[in-house]
């Protein structure tokens, strides 16, 4: 038996959340929260494979999310990809070194956005 990948997602835009759902739920265990303290939550509980987190979000963004599991040995090897539409050039740089292996700008092309999951989910 295969063992499936999990995907933990936190994203709060509904329609975001079926875009990925279309391109990634065939592949992968999908499992979605929309605030940032449901996902510190979870990716204690599941170990997930790899976390697909919004910046902007309810209670704790983004940014604060990365950190706090960045710095927790249960979480710390949890690979983060950031999913958003802040895209300055700061926000970007914040994000991977806050521990993101990689930044993904919305809106996003399908293709690239599963072509960099896969990519990552297989740096395993």
């Amino acid at each position: 038996m295969v063992k499936t990948l999990k995907i933990l997602i936190a994203e709060d835009e509904e329609n975001i959340v079926n875009l990925i759902r279309l391109i990634l739920g065939d592949k992968y265990e999908l499992v979605v929260v929309n605030d940032g303290e449901e996902a510190i939550k979870l990716a204690e509980n599941l170990k997930p494979d790899l976390i697909i987190l919004d910046v902007m979000m309810p209670k704790i963004n983004g940014f604060q999310v990365c950190e706090t599991l960045k710095k927790d040995k249960r979480t710390n090897q949890i690979k983060i990809i950031f999913l958003s539409a802040k895209v300055m050039k700061n926000d970007v740089s914040k994000g991977l070194s806050c521990g993101a292996i990689d930044y993904i700008k919305k809106p996003f092309e399908p293709e690239e956005f599963e072509r960099r999951i896969k990519s990552a989910i297989e740096l395993r």
